[in-house]
């Protein structure tokens, strides 16, 4: 038998279902204090502690380790831990990353628990099977001397003194990301990582030569380095150390530059398949899951949300990523921005961005609601023929999406009605009824032409006025927001000038704040309160 352990599955507290896949990453993303690192923390803490009360999920469903004997388990030992001292005549191990070490008996108790038991509590062998950490640790996996106390030495680096190969690794991966070599001095008395690398022959290792040793102690340790380069290196080595197993993260990205981020995300996702380990991630960073994206590996991505007390998760499963990957609107725009925030407002250019964005936080900070306008992402769309399909590839990220547009998306039916299906509702009798009403009132009457720089007022009264205004009541309700005085810059006629300069002009002069533009706002920063 194989002996492993592997995470399957969990259930939120709201009752979500999550599948967990081996040998791959699961990126945990979501807003701001939505529970993606207490996530963390809760299966850590249910693997850990027997009666541990976790706070974002209700059940967490494990596979548990089998063996068929003393044997086998002294051989996966051997192969997975650090022998450690004997005492009372039995041999003891620790976790190859440090922790308590126990005796085969003890050991071997938390094995062969009956089918269908998948109880995640796995005592004191928890820590030989489920590692977590967070950024501010990753350096210390990497720094300092490499303990070498005999063949089974514990530690990160104790594992990489010993193999050439990952040395090899690491040196590769630390050139791509940073430009410079790593290497491990082996020539002195203090075995550490130095940074750079050397034109000095590397000698045998049975007949090591001054000139090498010097050559090393004239190369800068990675100690002296940035946070960057030591948290990245860190949890490569931690990775290399834990296969087979399972690796909990909190933001691995912290203090790394975009470009370092994003190529700690490919090295991630084919680690984790090449080496067969869990790796569980908590991520706000864009170009971390971009790294992931672009990995030929299987990725997982849960995202989290809060309803009330509630949190909320839902999943796009490794299969369900590469459908996403290969949409260029996600791959080759900012809206995977959109998983690390609550809503995505669509708009139609940058300049509608700037405005309706600086309106929203207006609305927010004069409400005290400022934490909510911080968590909606505004993402320009490059003109209305696009907004359908944003709001289609955010509804298949499962992330809430919203649109403001001017009033002349209502000219051509197709348009509106493409993006009210892509947003998820549906195009009701009363909508087509309201949509004929109005249309026909503006066609007939050669009207479009007013109606696109003055939207409502320029609509013929009576029913045709009844009609649009419903209509637009109507898709407001579904996240639609057309502009009822036709287009943006409708909220302030005393200029002359469109677009970019328009926006300079009316933040300038406060029409960011008038209660006409913030009433038209609110359903947005309101979206999803109960």
């Amino acid at each position: 038998m194989t002996i492993e352990f592997e995470l399957v599955s969990l259930s939120s507290n709201a009752g979500d279902e999550v599948s967990l896949p081996r040998g791959a990453v699961t990126a945990v993303v979501g807003g701001n204090n939505v529970g993606k690192s207490q996530l963390l923390r809760d299966i850590r803490g249910l693997v850990h502690q027997n009666e541990y009360v976790p706070v974002t999920i209700s059940a967490l469903t494990v596979v548990r380790p089998v063996a068929d004997g003393d044997e086998e388990i002294i051989d996966w030992l051997d192969g997975h831990a650090a022998r450690a001292e004997v005492r009372d005549g039995t041999q003891h191990y620790a976790p190859r990353l440090g922790g308590g070490e126990v005796g085969l008996r003890q050991f071997k108790q938390f094995f062969n628990y009956p089918a269908g038991e998948g109880v995640p509590w796995m005592g004191p062998d928890a820590e030989f099977f489920l590692h977590s950490t967070t950024a501010g640790a990753l350096a210390g996996y990497a720094t300092g001397s490499a303990p070498t106390g005999g063949t089974y030495a514990a530690g990160a680096l104790a594992h990489l003194y010993r193999d050439g190969d990952l040395e090899s690794e690491l040196n590769a991966l630390t050139e791509g990301a940073f430009g410079v070599g790593i290497l491990l001095d082996r020539a002195n008395t203090d075995f550490r990582l130095r940074v750079g690398k050397t034109t000095v022959p590397v000698p045998p290792l049975n007949h090591p030569t001054r000139a090498y040793a010097d050559a090393l102690l004239r190369l800068p340790t990675l100690d002296s380095q940035g946070d960057g380069m030591r948290s990245f290196i860190g949890l490569c080595l931690l990775v290399m150390s834990v296969s087979p197993g399972v690796l909990l993260v909190d933001e691995p990205e912290a203090f790394l530059h975009p470009g370092q981020a994003r190529a700690l995300g490919r090295w991630l996702g084919e680690s984790a398949a090449s080496r067969g380990i869990q790796i569980v991630i908590a991520t706000h960073d864009r170009d971390l899951l971009l790294g992931l994206l672009e990995a030929s590996a299987p990725v997982n991505v849960v995202r989290v949300a809060r309803e009330g007390g509630l949190n909320r998760m839902s999943q796009l499963s490794p299969s369900q990523v590469r459908e996403v990957w290969n949409d260029p609107v996600l791959r080759y725009s900012n809206l995977l921005q959109g998983l690390f925030h609550n809503q995505v407002v669509i708009c139609e250019g940058d300049a509608d961005c700037r405005f309706y964005g600086a309106a929203l936080e207006d609305l927010a900070e004069s409400t005290e609601r400022r934490a909510r306008a911080d968590d909606v992402l505004f993402v320009p769309s490059g003109g209305k023929s696009r907004i359908a399909s944003m709001a289609d590839s955010l509804r298949h990220i499962k992330v809430s999406a919203s649109v403001i547009t001017d009033f002349d998306i209502l000219r051509t039916k197709a348009d509106i009605k493409g993006i009210v299906e892509a947003v998820g509702a549906a195009w009701t009798d009363q909508v087509a009824s309201d949509f004929r009403i109005m249309a026909e009132s503006l066609q007939s009457n050669d009207l479009w032409s007013q109606a696109k720089s003055r939207g409502i007022v320029a609509v013929p009264a009576g029913p045709p006025t009844t009609a649009v205004r419903n209509l637009l009541a109507t898709l407001s309700s579904f996240g639609i927001h057309v502009v009822p005085m036709g287009e943006m810059e409708g909220f302030d006629r005393t200029e002359s000038v469109h677009g970019a300069a328009w926006v300079s002009n009316a933040l300038e002069s406060g029409v960011h704040r008038t209660d006409q533009l913030h009433s038209f706002l609110e359903p947005i920063l309101s979206k999803g309160t109960p």
